[in-house]
């Protein structure tokens, strides 16, 4: 019994030991819950950092696609102002090249006024001379005079003498007649001499007159030279100020582009370090994922743990069941026992509990170790879960330093593009200050060119001026020929008288043919003169026939413009008229702007969608108005762009009413699209019903839109066309160009022969001069009769002089005289010589010769006075010719000048309307590009839905998995407590043992007297000699 004793006592000490380790096993379980639900936490926590990294990243991802958009607007203004500046370098060459060219004009022009004003001189010169030349003729006629006079005294003595010699009557007569005769020769050459008196004073006078007016001339030609030049200066020194802008405008530029190229770099960094830092986080969401398979494989291991419990469990109470019902027999039999002992027969009940306690003890024995196993599998379990702890804490603080170093980076990020926004707004406000520049410039240009326009209207106002002061010398030179005339009638009188000899006959068939010869000359100018007229002529009325068409095609394309607003203007009163179906979503709003034809395609499906769509009427009527305002910013483009073609004609007040009406349109469309931006929200919920529908008319709208991009194919073809026919017409202009130019060296050559003309006229003038003076010495001989034969051989040897000097003169003039000198010598030519035959056949008869002299001198004066009239008729005939050549040319230069501002306006246009197609090019891109943008946000938008639909599903299997921890700590704290019912069950098993050998040790000792060799005494201790024996195990467990 001590031993039993002992034993229970090691029994009670045991299971309290396992009650301490059990009770430490639920504190361990109960750190382990605390530790979980705090990794729980963490691991949520985590979650919604990497949300929020994950945001932060989608953020930085429209930001760097924000920045590339901005990078790509930027790159085009590069390209635009690299355009721009290449225009300005253009322009600039062109200007440059137009200073040159009319630099180099204006240096030819002041070569050509400086010559004029040589030429001017050196007439000046000549007619100081003649001035000089006339008054030494007249004081040698005023010597004549008084000589004749001194003759005349002495030839009325001789008469006095020879009256008183011979008969006076008859004498009287004779010297009357002489003396009338004398007087009026003597009137005459007084008559003469007032004349020349009178025209050397109007000479003098002219002279003066020319003088002045070549000195204000010149003076005005020098002052308009030192403008041009200060305007030339000015001009270049603008240029090289240009230049000097526009190289640091390229510098500005190459270090912009430098600074894009640092930034283009950094983003790729940027996007490097994105690229690792999403990659970090998809190992680290793979780990995760990797943690929850372990953790679902750990939750299936304690299921099927929690399954053998269930299974142990059950064993359990089945064996506690046989327990109770071995107690209960166990109590039956002590009953039975104290029954045997009260009626004395108890050994049959004492050996059946014997066995019954051998049974408990073995099944003790079983359940110790049952408990050291299952105390060794708990042991084994809490080290693995205290290693997959440490594990996930090891985890979780690698993933911590490196969410630390993605923060760090995202800060690093936020300030790299805090830094590119700075750089992006310096860049921003560098662009700013070039295009002011760019603008300054264009500005300067604009206003060097109105300058140019203004110089160039001074020059044809200076170039009027000088055609008009030429018209004027013309006039002048004009009267100077009539006083030539008139001088050359009062010279033909004497030339009369002058003898020429057989030779004059050689040269006057010379000088014919060279006078054929200049004929042949004048008619082939004439003929090529005429033949420029033709082509002039060709080319204008071939120019008048290209206006006529393009006129006519721009008239057709304004009928067809009009027909298609009609069309346009009918097919918005149908859209006002019908309902048109809400889109599909925002992007099908965009395509819908774009498509230009789709609402006659819906109007065939409206009268089927009427029936089903009846509930939508109300909220599709604002969407219609939309429509309506989107078509109408359509149609309004498509406008516009047919009002481009048509402003080639049209004037500017019509560009700037169309402008005015299409910002008020905008304006509308701004406040439809507000209104329409409203009621999207409404529409969204219903759009679902009305995507099959708008399936089906996308097909139709595509074809629309092919339609739509046909006609503005023709349209462009159209434009490319008329450049084509641009270019024609400046090529024309080119051309026509060339040949005003030649036409102005051809007037310049004709004016420089005339001017030639004159000198050689006035040469002539001089030369006639001398041949008066000389045949006034003659005359003057002639008076005396006792001097005739001294006067014949002054005669010969005058003739023979003038003879060489009229060869050495005309050896000279045969390069330069014309048709009516050449006439006029050969006439005078042949009156002298029958002058001269007049002379040897009649010497001795004097009076009579004076006579035939009178008559002849007369009638050689009328025929003279009529050759020099129909030169001077010829000469004002090629005055007037060549003042309507000037006129015509100067029509054809204005008419040129015009054509040249027509070009340069629809060159203009033409530009305005190439940018104003990049523009929309550009805007369809942009479109393009929001549209991809658009459907990556909303595959981004998808891909966080199901990441959000994920998430959830994992938050539901977390807590599922916590409701099921729970559920099996609620099981094990149960199974723990039916463990310590047990204990106490076997704990009062024990007691009744106890009791139970207390009462068989006092019941033994009440019959130790009485009992035999087989009584149950002995009997008992064989049983607990057994016993002992049996019990050896416990000492063993208890060790």
């Amino acid at each position: 019994m001590d031993k039993v004793y002992e034993e229970l006592d090691e029994v009670k000490a045991a299971n309290e030991k396992l009650r301490i380790d059990y009770r430490n096993k639920t504190e361990l379980l109960e750190n382990l819950k605390k530790v979980q639900n705090e990794q729980l936490v963490e691991i949520r926590e985590a979650r919604l950092v990497n949300e929020k990294h994950g945001f932060e990243i989608e953020e930085k991802t429209r930001e760097i696609s924000e920045l590339k958009l901005t990078n790509e607007d930027l790159r085009r203004c590069l390209r635009e102002k690299d355009s721009v500046i290449k225009r300005v370098n253009d322009a600039n060459d062109k200007l440059r090249a137009n200073g040159e060219d009319k630099y180099r004009e204006f240096e030819e022009e002041k070569r050509n006024m400086m010559s004029v004003l040589d030429e001017a001189s050196e007439k000046n010169i000549d007619l100081e001379q003649k001035n000089n030349v006339y008054r030494a003729e007249i004081e040698g006629l005023k010597g004549l005079l008084a000589a004749a006079e001194t003759k005349r005294i002495e030839a009325e003595k001789t008469v006095k003498g020879m009256k008183e010699t011979r008969g006076r009557d008859d004498m009287v007569v004779k010297m009357e007649e002489e003396k009338s005769q004398v007087e009026e020769k003597l009137k005459w050459k007084t008559e003469q001499f007032k004349h020349l008196e009178e025209a050397y004073e109007k000479l003098k006078t002219l002279f003066k007159d020319s003088k002045k007016e070549w000195e204000e001339e010149k003076s005005r030609l020098f002052d308009e030279i030192y403008s041009l030049q200060t305007k030339l200066d000015s001009l270049t020194r603008i240029s090289e100020d240009l230049q000097k802008k526009l190289q640091m405008c390229n510098g500005a530029l190459t270090q912009e582009e430098t600074r894009r190229k640092h930034l283009e770099i950094q983003v790729s960094e940027f996007k490097a370090k994105y690229e690792d830092a999403f990659a970090e986080y998809q190992d680290a969401r793979t780990q995760l994922d990797d943690l929850a398979g372990k953790r679902d494989e750990e939750v299936a291991e304690l299921r099927q743990t929690l399954s053998m419990k269930e299974a142990y469990f059950k064993e359990m109470k089945y064996e506690n069941g046989k327990l109770e019902q071995e107690n209960r027999e166990l109590l039956g039999s002590l009953k039975e026992l104290q029954e045997a002992t009260i009626q004395g027969s108890g050994n049959s009940a004492l050996s059946k509990l014997k066995n019954k306690f051998r049974n408990l003890e073995n099944i003790h024995k079983n359940c110790s170790a049952n408990l050291r196993s299952k105390e060794a599998e708990w042991s084994s379990q809490v080290e693995k879960m205290a290693e997959e702890i440490n594990d996930s804490k090891l985890h979780l603080q690698i993933k911590e330093a490196a969410l630390k170093e993605v923060e760090l980076e995202l800060e690093n990020c936020r300030s790299s593009t805090a830094k590119m926004r700075l750089q992006y707004e310096e860049i921003s406000i560098m662009f700013l200050v070039l295009s002011r520049t760019v603008s300054e410039a264009q500005s300067r240009l604009a206003n060097v060119k109105e300058e140019q326009i203004k110089d160039e209207k001074r020059e044809g106002k200076s170039y009027s001026l000088l055609m008009e002061q030429l018209d004027q010398k013309n006039a002048a030179l004009a009267k100077a020929h009539l006083e030539i005339e008139e001088e050359r009638e009062r010279v033909a009188c004497l030339l009369k008288r002058i003898e020429m000899l057989d030779l004059f006959e050689d040269q006057n068939i010379q000088m014919q043919k060279e006078v054929e010869r200049y004929k042949e000359m004048v008619e082939e100018s004439s003929r090529f003169q005429t033949q420029m007229k033709e082509k002039l002529k060709e080319a204008e009325d071939d120019y008048e026939e290209k206006l006529l068409q393009v006129c006519d095609a721009l008239d057709n394309t304004n009928i067809d413009l009009v027909a298609e607003r009609e069309k346009v203007v009918a097919l918005t009163r149908q859209i006002e008229s019908f309902g048109i179906v809400k889109e599909k979503n925002i992007v099908m709003e965009k395509e819908i702007q774009e498509y230009k034809e789709m609402l006659e395609e819906s109007e065939k499906g409206r009268v089927l969608l009427e029936e089903q769509i009846s509930q939508l009427e109300s909220d599709s009527k604002e969407n219609i108005r939309e429509l309506c305002s989107k078509v109408d910013i359509a149609y309004a483009k498509l406008a516009e762009e047919v009002e481009k073609t048509a402003s080639l004609v049209r004037k500017s007040e019509s560009i700037d009413l169309n402008e005015e009406h299409r910002q008020r349109e905008l304006e509308n469309y701004k406040e439809m699209l507000e209104a329409s931006t409203k009621s999207q929200l409404l529409l969204q919920e219903k759009v679902v019903e009305v995507e099959n529908d708008s399936k089906r008319k996308l097909a139709d709208v595509s074809e629309a839109l092919e339609a739509a991009n046909s006609e503005l194919s023709d349209k462009t073809s159209e434009v490319y066309q008329i450049e084509f026919q641009l270019w024609v017409w400046k090529s024309i202009a080119k051309r026509l160009k060339a040949e005003l130019e030649q036409n102005q060296n051809l007037r310049k050559r004709v004016e420089a022969s005339l001017l030639e003309q004159v000198g050689v006229g006035e040469a002539m003038r001089q030369e006639r001069n001398e041949l008066m003076h000389k045949l006034k010495a003659i005359s003057s001989a002639r008076s005396s009769d006792s001097e005739k034969e001294s006067l014949m051989r002054d005669k010969d040897e005058m003739l023979e002089n003038l003879q060489r000097e009229v060869d050495l003169l005309e050896q000279d003039s045969l390069r330069r005289e014309l048709e009516d000198v050449v006439l006029a010598h050969i006439i005078a030519e042949r009156e002298l010589q029958n002058e001269r035959e007049i002379f040897a056949g009649a010497l001795q008869q004097k009076d009579q010769d004076l006579c035939e002299v009178k008559h002849e001198l007369e009638g050689s004066l009328k025929y003279v006075s009529l050759l020099l009239e129909q030169k001077q008729n010829e000469v004002n005939m090629l005055h007037k010719a060549w003042e309507k050549l000037a006129a015509t040319k100067i029509l054809n230069a204005v008419e040129t000048e015009s054509k040249k501002m027509m070009i340069i306006e629809l060159e203009r246009e033409i530009y305005s309307l190439s940018e104003k197609l990049e523009t929309t090019k550009l805007r369809a891109e942009m479109e393009t590009k929001q549209r991809d943008l658009r459907e990556v946000t909303t595959q981004m938008q998808e891909k966080l839905r199901t990441s959000e639909v994920e998430k959830t599903e994992l938050v539901n299997e977390i807590a599922s998995l916590s409701s099921e921890k729970q559920n099996l700590l609620s099981f094990i704290s149960e199974l723990e407590d039916g463990m310590l019912k047990l204990c106490d069950g076997d704990t009062k098993l024990m007691k009744t043992l106890e009791r139970v050998t207390q009462c068989c040790d006092e019941f033994g000792k009440e019959n130790n007297n009485g009992e035999t060799i087989g009584s149950p005494r002995l009997a008992m201790k064989h049983e607990e000699d057994v016993v002992i024996e049996d019990r050896s195990p416990f000492r063993q467990l208890n060790h």
